[in-house]
């Protein structure tokens, strides 16, 4: 390998094992470890730059913001009270979430909804003295089982029909068929219910008491607006989830609208706005771009592809689906989970093409793959959302998310094994 390519893979080797320790903060080590490659030369400082625009940070940015509002306009309390009614254990509370979220998030993007429901979990927690850790994680995977079901469910399920899209274009001789609405559901919804099912059987026994961190706003009732601004925040959430459900507009797009009305509009002060966002888990998402730049520019991440999928060549349909699976929940673990699909896909393809694979089922597991990532908390976006307000540990998401992230694996393989 390339001298870059060692030092990249010496650099995300110490950062992963500072996390498992959890002596250091992923806040801490992962920008820290990006810090030594850009001091390297393994990243030039202007991918470092190009990330504080990305899509998804700009988004989570403003959500947190469309958040603040909803806290403050006081409808938190009300509607977690009618909708989740009074738990009798912190299972009975695991089960009143887990199932609709999942549900909903089949139809709504995973991102927004884990933005809407925190706070509400959070206020949930609260008056009925339940630990949040004993909830936000099962909220997160929830939110990104239930995506994995149709083609809005999770950006990457569009990010990977995009990249078919591209494929067709360029070889027609050898096209894959586009994602329609509900390709995906034949696999995702088995995976879905495998991983419900997982989380309420383990969930009791895995999940961990912790305080909670920095508690983004579990807010009571006189923290409420005046009735006359508390309309705000309510009506440019539902401006927000319909402009990025229907793409009428780019869900940042859609997300920087519904913020700046909040702020504008008196939903809640700006002052207040700037101290909800949680700064932390915003440097550890701009921080994890650039190290998936890293691979890429080092070639760690080919080679990576290269080891993983040759080690299956020849041993037959189900180690090779079974290898890209692996390969892409691998590199989502430490890129963002739309990086891990761009880089597997056409290596991936180009496999399935050489074993004679049917080429759909192989598009379907490497999104379903990039999606299932449970094991870090910088694997997916909802999970360092829940870091911090639920005081959570790496540890934690290792010990309660392995096995789901297996789970899913085994289910996702088997099924599209089967495909016709």
């Amino acid at each position: 390998m390339p001298a870059h390519a060692w030092l990249t893979l010496i650099t995300l080797s110490g950062m992963l094992a500072a996390l498992v320790t959890g002596r250091v903060g992923a806040h801490v080590a992962v920008p820290g470890a990006l810090a030594v490659l850009v001091a390297a030369g393994a990243v030039p400082a202007g991918d470092v730059v190009a990330g504080l625009a990305n899509e998804g940070l700009v988004t989570v940015a403003c959500l947190y913001v469309l958040a603040a509002g909803l806290r403050a306009s006081g409808v938190v309390g009300r509607v977690t009270a009618r909708l989740l009614g009074r738990p009798t254990s912190d299972l009975d509370a695991q089960a009143r979430i887990i199932g609709p979220v999942a549900m909903m998030s089949t139809v709504m993007n995973n991102t927004p909804l884990v933005a809407v429901c925190l706070p509400l979990l959070q206020e949930y927690a609260r008056r009925h003295r339940i630990a949040p850790s004993r909830l936000l994680l099962p909220l997160s995977y929830a939110a990104i089982l239930g995506g994995t079901c149709t083609l809005i469910g999770t950006s990457t399920n569009v990010v990977v029909n995009g990249l078919i899209l591209a494929h067709d274009a360029a070889h027609p001789e050898a096209p894959i068929q586009p994602f329609g609405m509900f390709t995906l559901t034949p696999v995702g919804l088995p995976v879905t219910l495998a991983g419900v099912a997982y989380m309420l059987l383990a969930g009791r026994a895995l999940l961990p008491v912790r305080p909670p961190g920095d508690d983004l706003g579990a807010a009571s009732e006189g923290d409420a607006l005046p009735p006359a601004r508390a309309w705000v925040a309510p009506l440019m959430m539902g401006l927000f989830v319909v402009l990025s459900a229907t793409g009428a507009v780019e869900t940042r797009t859609a997300a920087i609208v519904a913020a700046a009305g909040v702020v504008l509009l008196g939903g809640v002060d700006l002052a207040t706005a700037r101290a909800t966002i949680d700064w932390p888990v915003l440097a550890i998402i701009a921080a994890g771009l650039g190290l998936g730049a890293a691979m890429e520019r080092s070639g760690l991440a080919a080679v990576a592809a290269d080891v993983v999928l040759g080690g299956v060549a020849g041993a037959g349909p189900t180690a090779l689906l079974a290898g890209i699976y692996a390969l892409t929940w691998a590199l989502t673990s430490v890129l963002s989970n739309s990086a891990a699909a761009v880089l597997v896909f056409p290596v991936a393809w180009r496999a399935a093409q050489a074993a004679g694979l049917p080429l759909e089922p192989v598009a379907i597991a490497v999104a379903i793959a990039a999606s299932c990532e449970f094991t870090t908390p910088i694997g997916y976006q909802t999970n360092l959302m829940v870091l911090r307000p639920g005081g959570y540990r790496v540890i934690d998401y290792v010990r309660f998310g392995a096995p789901l992230t297996l789970v899913c694996g085994v289910v996702a393989v088997a099924v599209l094994r089967a495909w016709r």
